[in-house]
């Protein structure tokens, strides 16, 4: 008895998990990942590189945001919610890396982005 109750809960997640990779590949079909987060990209690009930073798309649901110099940041975006890791070189050579997720941002306003942006510099910088 027990054993079918694992196995209904284990098939219920697994049919929501597919369901929401499935509504992302709907979504990211219509519209590429860099437009969607484009203002989140704009001001984290104003507030780390001074608007020097560019955009390279790795796959549908990832892209980096890079000057050339010793730092980048990367943005993964599964199952409505984006991962933004930022990676930074030390003149010494050691490697900081910060890391955020935001949760459920299928439907992520321009506003939205601005403050997620935002938080994440903010948190990170104090920790440099």
């Amino acid at each position: 008895m027990i054993w079918i109750i694992i196995g209904g809960v284990i098939i219920i997640v697994l049919i929501k998990f597919v369901k929401s990779l499935n509504d992302d590949n709907q979504e990211l079909s219509q519209t590429a990942l860099t437009d969607k987060f484009s203002v989140l990209a704009s001001e984290l690009n104003f507030l780390i590189f001074n608007n020097d930073g560019k955009i390279h798309q790795v796959n549908k649901r990832m892209f980096n945001l890079y000057s050339g110099g010793n730092q980048i940041v990367q943005f993964h975006y599964s199952s409505s919610h984006l991962t933004i890791t930022w990676r930074k070189k030390s003149y010494s050579g050691q490697e900081f890396v910060y890391e955020n997720q935001y949760d459920y941002l299928r439907d992520v306003t321009s506003e939205q982005q601005i403050q997620i942006a935002k938080h994440f510099y903010l948190e990170r910088k104090n920790n440099f």
